[in-house]
């Protein structure tokens, strides 16, 4: 019984991944692909059969009393159930947001207008929250915004619990700094700025990533949208591997159709950024090698994007503003001063001080 039951599972499995693969790699609509699925249960059924009918020769005299009519195991119709059932989905976190503020609301609890002020003294943003779209079951009252965001800790388990990724990143732990020539972030000192936590063993490391694109390609003439794009990558890694798709993770996308604002940019971030404060003091993370879970700390270095969106999206001025750097405190009036000896570099009890004291300014202005 255990024996079939595990060629039953086999099968289960094997054809899960034929329509995965049909569905993801070939490019079948999700259509197509559940058409693809009853077609190859058909062929399945119909082997078994014959199968029956050789190693049993006198059933054929009674083929239809005595065949089978179903397979013993129930196959999936629709290519969503087969992803799910290989641990392939991620898991997304959608809320509902303004479309002008991005300010974040529960669906259970849905103002019809956004409430939200910039500063106490500033006007009701009042952009509407709600739209109506008709459906098959008639009008239905939906979110016009909607922002979504995949959660960290799932998607560390797939990422550490495929075969070989641990012992990568292990390399990092014990890699000796070159001397006079940086080959990789390893070698730089940024790399030993966090002091020991890039050298711990269970400690991972990432890079935050953040720009804008069009979806609808780049057009020179009429209307555009963007599209904002959220991206960690693991510095723990060798070089060449850092970027790959299968060791990205794609934290989120900021909402279409505008880029979101020096002040609304906050909310988009929020979620990603509880997200990484809750993977700092450590999270029981299953994975590969310690499937019953090991303790992972996580920590961000350096922020990667071009300098409107890093100044964006790090609470900096803009290139253009009085304190135009995002690293040091000169001012651009003095753009000119070469003499770097004397910038005075910043650093982040400054920063949160000045970020503390935007934030509790009561205008605009």
């Amino acid at each position: 019984m255990l024996a079939l039951a595990s060629a039953q599972r086999a099968l289960y499995l094997l054809f899960c991944m034929l329509g995965t693969w049909l569905h993801l790699a070939c490019g079948l609509s999700r259509t197509a692909t559940n058409s693809a699925l009853k077609v190859i249960e058909l062929i399945i059924l119909m082997a078994i059969r014959l199968g029956y009918m050789l190693a049993n020769p006198s059933t054929v005299i009674f083929p239809l009393a005595s065949l089978p009519s179903s397979l013993p195991i129930k196959l999936p119709h629709d290519i969503r159930t087969a992803i799910n059932s290989l641990s392939l989905n991620p898991i997304i976190l959608h809320s509902v947001c303004c479309p002008k503020c991005l300010t974040k609301y529960n669906l259970d609890d849905l103002p019809q207008v956004c409430p939200r002020r910039e500063t106490s003294r500033s006007k009701v943003c009042g952009e509407i929250l709600s739209t109506t779209r008709s459906s098959r079951r008639g009008p239905q009252v939906v979110p016009r915004t909607l922002y979504s965001t995949q959660d960290l800790a799932s998607w560390l388990e797939f990422f550490l619990g495929r075969p070989g990724i641990e012992d990568l990143i292990n390399l990092s732990y014990v890699h000796q700094p070159s001397v006079g020539v940086m080959h990789s972030i390893w070698d730089s000192p940024a790399w030993r700025s966090l002091g020991s936590f890039t050298t711990t063993p269970g400690n991972l490391t990432f890079s935050y990533y953040i720009d804008w694109f069009n979806p609808f390609s780049n057009k020179i003439a009429g209307k555009s949208a963007s599209c904002g794009a959220i991206m960690l990558f693991c510095l723990n890694l060798p070089y060449e591997l850092q970027h790959l798709p299968e060791n990205t993770f794609f934290a989120g996308i900021t909402p279409p159709p505008k880029e979101p604002s020096m002040i609304t940019i906050t909310a988009v971030s929020d979620p990603i950024v509880d997200h990484l404060e809750a993977m700092w003091p450590g999270r029981n993370i299953r994975t590969y090698c310690h499937p019953e879970g090991v303790s992972k700390c996580l920590a961000v270095l350096p922020g990667i994007g071009d300098l409107l969106a890093i100044r964006k999206a790090f609470g900096f001025s803009g290139v253009s503003s009085h304190n135009f750097c995002s690293f040091c405190t000169l001012h651009i009036a003095d753009i000119d001063r070469l003499d770097y000896e004397s910038w005075t570099a910043r650093d982040g009890v400054h920063v949160r001080a000045n970020a503390k004291e935007w934030r509790r300014a009561t205008t605009k202005k």
